[in-house]
């Protein structure tokens, strides 16, 4: 009996020794893994310092570009408005006018012009425009600045003696100044307009558009001329397009109205749609008979009441002008 007890304590010890072996093994192999992830983590924190000063780097790169871009388009914006009528031209050539103007962005697709020309055109008038670029934003910003330029240039050109030939003459200039580029760009640019000359000696008024109506309202009734159904700069190609010359006599208090389309496509109303031409027209003739300062707050008020909180979708331009 004493060797069996004997025996059994030897397996005993041996059990002990071998369970302090297993937990010595098992602490060794978990400090063992304990360290490697600890490396591991000190390598990834390491790592991960690196890529946030990368990113930070980035990130401020990027911020000083975005500065310099936006810094740019708002440079571009006074240049833009640096060349669109004073307030002072417009009261001194067309006294009972206003211009409602509201780009969607910094800087405008939509422009307004006005002149008077040093050619047969006539030194007795005063010619008119509202334009819609192709796009808005920069784009349209860059494209309205050219054919600004060509509506200026074409109230020196002998050949430009009326709306149609101004409009002709934008034409090429545009195509001239697009042409070649084509086939670099994936969208047709180009332009929508509407020009109106006045000759308040004679009570005339002439009208050619591109796209784009003019609206003349006398004793509360609408008359719309509708411009040709092709756009500036939209057939690139050797047979220019002719715009049709509309005539017409005017009288006292007669009302003008040119737009481009930004004013009745805004989506907006208890059903989100659009403000429609049928309601813009409706409008003006419940305001042609009031001050032209007022007609402007009116369809001002009118618009943003009608956008709410939606987004504005497109650049809008509104011109009136009442015939004294």
């Amino acid at each position: 009996m004493e060797l069996g007890k004997k025996d059994a304590d030897l397996k005993r010890q041996f059990a002990y020794i071998i369970s302090f072996t297993v937990v010595i093994f098992l602490l060794i192999l978990l400090s063992v893994v304990v360290l490697r992830s600890n490396r591991q983590r000190k390598r990834d924190n390491h790592l991960l310092n690196i890529r946030n000063k990368e990113i930070a780097t980035q990130k401020e790169f990027v911020e000083m570009k975005n500065k310099d871009i936006s810094d740019s388009i708002h440079y571009a914006r006074r240049i833009q408005n640096a060349i669109l009528p004073s307030d002072k031209l417009i009261k001194e050539l067309l006294p009972e006018s206003f211009v409602l103007y509201k780009p969607k962005d910094v800087v405008s697709g939509d422009f307004y012009w006005i002149g008077t020309p040093n050619t047969n055109f006539g030194s007795d008038l005063v010619v008119f425009a509202v334009a819609d670029c192709t796009g808005h934003g920069v784009p349209g910003g860059f494209l309205s600045m050219v054919g600004y330029n060509y509506l200026l240039l074409g109230l020196t050109e002998p050949e430009v003696n009326s709306c149609s030939d101004a409009l002709g003459f934008l034409n090429k200039g545009m195509m001239a100044t697009l042409q070649g580029r084509m086939d670099e760009v994936s969208i047709k640019d180009g332009m929508d307009i509407v020009m109106c000359a006045i000759n308040h000696k004679h009570m005339l008024m002439e009208f050619s558009g591109a796209r784009r109506p003019l609206c003349l309202i006398r004793e509360k009734q609408l008359i719309e001329f509708k411009g040709d159904k092709i756009s500036i700069g939209e057939t690139m190609n050797e047979t220019a397009p002719i715009f049709n010359l509309n005539e017409q006599k005017i009288e006292k208090g007669d009302c003008l109205y040119l737009f481009s389309d930004g004013y009745p496509d805004q989506f907006g109303g208890p059903r989100d749609k659009k403000f429609s031409y049928k309601r813009f027209k409706e409008l003006l003739l419940d305001v042609s008979a009031k001050p032209m300062d007022e007609q402007k707050q009116i369809l001002d008020e009118t618009l943003n009441e009608w956008k709410g909180d939606k987004e504005q979708i497109d650049d809008i331009c509104v011109m009136g002008v009442k015939i004294i």
